[in-house]
């Protein structure tokens, strides 16, 4: 399932979802269900808690999926239609490579 602006992790009430995939690289995400915690700096910050699912990439760490998500950024800010068009040539690139789908942008 892919949610819109979702990126490479994801705290949705639990059970709200069976599968999430990944807004940068298309794979489907690792869920651990039924957490309490923070699922923010705020929350953190100010002791909160609630109840959640945690998704999270396989592909997180990996340094070819933190290109991708900056590439997709970078696309995302700058104010030039042809930069942003070889940014998302690399991201697609960078995906078939790594045997992924394109995420949401």
């Amino acid at each position: 399932m892919k949610i819109e602006g979702v990126q490479d992790h994801y705290f949705p009430d639990p059970e709200k979802c069976d599968t999430v995939d990944c807004g940068v690289c298309g794979a489907q995400m690792i869920v651990e269900r039924n957490l309490t915690g923070p699922t923010s700096y705020i929350m953190s910050i100010s002791g909160s808690e609630r109840r959640h699912d945690s998704f999270h990439c396989p592909h997180y760490y990996e340094f070819w999926h933190m290109q991708v998500k900056k590439l997709f950024q970078l696309a995302r800010e700058t104010p030039s239609p042809s930069l942003k068009k070889l940014y998302e040539e690399d991201i697609r690139e960078f995906c078939r490579l790594k045997n992924t789908q394109i995420g949401n942008s």
